[in-house]
Parts: C-alpha cells; structure tokens; sequence
C-alpha cells in the first residue's frame, strides 16, 4: 500500500491532468510490440531526464540513463535482482525506472517465478517514492499478463486508433486515472521529442489555461440546476472510450434528477463528464419546469421485517412472483450490445479489441438493467428510491437480485468490513461454455454491481475471481466497496 507519497508528476501537462498515479506505484504499460511502449515513455517523460533510467536486454534509442542487461551473465532471477537493486540505489529514492526486458525472462524462466518476483519487488517498496514502469506486449503472454494487471497499481493501454480516416496511437489509463477519464481513449501522436494528446479539436501538450475554470464553473451550474435540466446529444462522439459511449447513449435525453436515481454513487463523476462533454460540444442543455421534491422516506417496517425472513419467503412479501432470464434472454442481450458496437464504431468486426468491447459494453448494459429493476422494486414496494439502505442488509439484497433475475442461490461471506465474497455453484451462464484464460459470466458481475449501487448509494468493485468455465467447481465473485 502506497502511503503518504505526492502525485508522480511526468511535467506533460495533460497527461498529468488525466492520471493520478501516486509515487512509488508500479505501471504496467501494455502495447503491440514494446516499441510504442518505448516511443510513448521516452516522449511522455522527455522534461524529466536526470532521475530517470532504462534497464533493458536490446539496445534502446533514448536520451534517459541507460543499463544494459546481459543474459549471458545473469542466468537467474535472483541475479537479476540483485543487479535491479544495484539500479534502484544508484537512482535514489525517488525517480523512474522502465523495465523493458520481460519478454525475455519469461520465457527463459516461466510465467509464475517471474510474478512472484514482482510481487516481491512491489512489497518491498511499498513506501518508495521510486516509481517503475513494466512494458509488456499485449496478449502475448496473457495468463502473466492478467495477474501482472492485478498486481500492478495502474495500467496504461497503449493501442491503434481505428475511429477515424486518419490512424493514431492512442493510450487509456486504468486503475490510476481522474474517474472522469476512466477508460477514455486519448489518441496522440510524437512530434520529435514531444508527446501531443488530442484535447479538443487539436493535438497539444499543454491545458488551454482556461478549461478547468470553465468546467468548474460549468459543474456548479449543474448542481444548482439538478431538478431543471435535461441531457440532448448533440454531435458524435466517435472518440469516446466504449464506456463513456455507453454512458453518454443512457442519459442522453434524460433529466439530470433521473440520472442521479440510476447512478447515485458515481453522480459527481457524471457531472464532471456531462460539463467536459458539455464544452466540447457533445451535448446541449434543455430547461424544465421542476417540481418540489418530498422529504426522503425512511425504509419501513414491512420491508425490514421481509429482509430478515428467508430468500423464499422474503420475496413472497416482498415480490409476487419470482422471475427468472433465460439464457435466450441473455443472447438477445449481446445482440443488442452487438448493434450498439456496430453503431459507436465504424467498421465494426470482432478483433481481440472489439470482442472485449463487447464483454464491457455487455456488463454495463446488464448494470443497467440491474439498476432500473432495483428502482423499479422500490416503486412497487413503496420505499424512496433517494433512501440510502443500511449496509448491513447487502448480503441479503444481493441474494434477493440474483435469486430473483435468475433463480441462483448464492453463498455469501463477508470477508472484511469492505469485501465479499460470492459463491454460486449453479450458474447457468458459463453452461457449456469453456475457456481458457478469463471468466464469462460478466453479466452476473453488472448485475451485483448495478442493484448495490442503487440501493446502498456506494460505489461498488466487483470481479469473477473463479468461474466454470475455467474449470473451477464454482462461479466466485469477489465484491468490494470502494
């Protein structure tokens, strides 16, 4: 855990606007080839040469400090970090280091020695101030990859901009960026020694000095107008990450009170992306006479008493009948999700990114669903959709969605005051689905997260952590409030 270190600073004043990448965190940068890995790096950190070093195996045109690994002599990974650690002190205790050699090692030395490794590094300078930087090509080595990502404090995806007639590189962050640019892709290109971003209408590496007073401002003007405003699209947005395309098709012709009902926990983000997009011209403002709102109603006692009784019995009080989605349900979902795709991105065909896109796109369409259903149970029982629920009732009220939307009967075990863990050994999902490096049941996964942010007004992390479809004898989800 990184504690009380500042913001690691690149002095590229947009990407730094864009991150939150704290010192001492290690990065894990994944591209096609290592070389835009290397192009982005050495352009991005170009005004902060003297405290940072490359420790590669091939030669690398770069004008940072340069340490050369050689294979010949190191051939083991407790040599090699022994020398990583020779690097480390003569950089001191604050800077970057780039590793450019995994390749290498992990196929001289095998996937799990080398995570172990890094796990081992990423503990021992859990209080450095030394940031360091991993390139690896993408989906070379995807069991490795997928863990390294876990492991690591953010991630940078480096790909081919394919949107437009004119192709660019582009980078998104995860883990380690402002919420607001979340999975946003910011196509760029290099211009000699200097990273350009697309910011606007053009390419640069410096803020417009007025665009943060101008969203702030914009920002008040919506809070202050919450119960008189509605959300009209107004051009295309072909250069927004699959989420905020998503994101932006869901509100677009909505009221900004309705927006706050389906996405309580993250409305302050949402603002804060309604006033970007807002100044960049991808949507307009439409004025409504608003009504008084009443006083928020506490829950009430039939629904507390209905919450302590069995799943069974609970959703005999508390739902007439019990529904279930069958798995052609479930089929005509990704169709919907198919057109959307084909719709946000020209030329739409299934490649390795699109078909990722569509598991994304897929999970947030069920978060949706599972948001709508939630506000809609609290219509049909009387409750304030505004009440924010007591925590303690989550279990209970992920076991009602899940039994409910697809007659599952989860185990569920608090494991720490923040984290839980989800067990179902009769999903239906993954049925007859193999797989061989991820979990499939992505849908479970939007719906938990989606029914608790409606009802507890937190934000919520949820991941598959084991699923069938791997070979696990159970789907296992972990969920965690952020």
């Amino acid at each position: 855990m990184l504690k009380n270190l500042s913001k690691l600073l690149t002095k590229h004043e947009i990407f730094d606007h864009i991150s939150d990448i704290t010192e001492g965190s290690t990065i894990v940068l994944i591209d096609e080839t290592r070389f835009e890995s290397m192009l982005f790096l050495n352009s991005l950190l170009s005004k902060r040469k003297n405290d940072i070093l490359i420790i590669s195996s091939d030669p690398v045109d770069t004008s940072f400090k340069f340490h050369k690994i050689d294979f010949a002599k190191i051939q083991d990974l407790t040599s090699l970090s022994i020398e990583v650690e020779s690097c480390r002190r003569k950089l001191g205790k604050k800077g970057i280091i780039i590793h450019n050699y995994l390749p290498h090692i992990l196929i001289r030395d095998g996937e799990e020695p080398v995570i172990k490794l890094i796990e081992h590094w990423i503990i021992r300078k859990s209080s450095s101030g030394l940031s360091e930087f991993l390139t690896l090509p993408q989906s070379t080595f995807p069991l490795f990859e997928k863990k390294l990502k876990s492991l690591a404090n953010g991630i940078i995806n480096i790909e081919l901009d394919k949107s437009g007639d004119q192709k660019f590189l582009f980078f998104s962050i995860h883990k380690s960026c402002k919420p607001e640019y979340h999975m946003e892709q910011f196509p760029f290109i290099v211009k000699g020694n200097q990273l350009l971003v697309r910011w606007g209408d053009g390419f640069a590496d410096k803020l417009p000095t007025e665009e943060e007073t101008e969203i702030k401002s914009k920002i008040e003007f919506l809070q202050k107008n919450v119960h008189s405003l509605k959300i009209i699209k107004s051009k295309s947005t072909h250069n927004l990450s699959p989420y905020d395309n998503w994101l932006l098709s869901q509100i677009q012709d909505r009221k900004l009170d309705d927006i706050y009902i389906f996405f309580p926990e993250k409305f302050e983000d949402i603002l804060s992306k309604i006033a970007r997009w807002n100044l960049r011209g991808f949507i307009k403002f439409e004025n409504f006479k608003s009504k008084p709102l009443p006083p928020i109603k506490p829950l009430s006692r039939f629904s507390k008493f209905a919450l302590y009784l069995p799943t069974e019995i609970s959703l005999f009080f508390l739902r007439k009948r019990s529904h279930t989605i069958p798995i052609r349900v479930y089929h005509t979902l990704r169709n919907s999700v198919e057109s959307f795709l084909a719709e946000q991105i020209p030329e739409f065909d299934f490649n390795r990114e699109h078909a990722r896109a569509l598991n994304e796109i897929e999970m947030y369409f069920q978060e949706l669903t599972a948001r709508m259903s939630a506000i809609q149970t609290h219509s049909e029982l009387g409750e304030d959709a505004r009440l924010k629920w007591d925590i303690k009732y989550l279990p209970k009220i992920i076991t009602l969605t899940l039994y409910y939307g697809y007659k599952l009967v989860p185990k569920i075990k608090q494991i720490s005051e923040e984290e839980y863990n989800i067990t179902i050994k009769d999903c239906f999902i993954c049925s007859k689905i193999k797989s061989e490096n991820k979990p499939v049941c992505h849908l479970l996964v939007g719906t938990i997260m989606g029914s608790s942010a409606v009802v507890f007004k937190e934000k919520f992390d949820c991941y598959e952590a084991k699923c069938k479809a791997l070979g696990d004898e159970a789907c296992e989800f972990i969920l965690k409030r952020v």
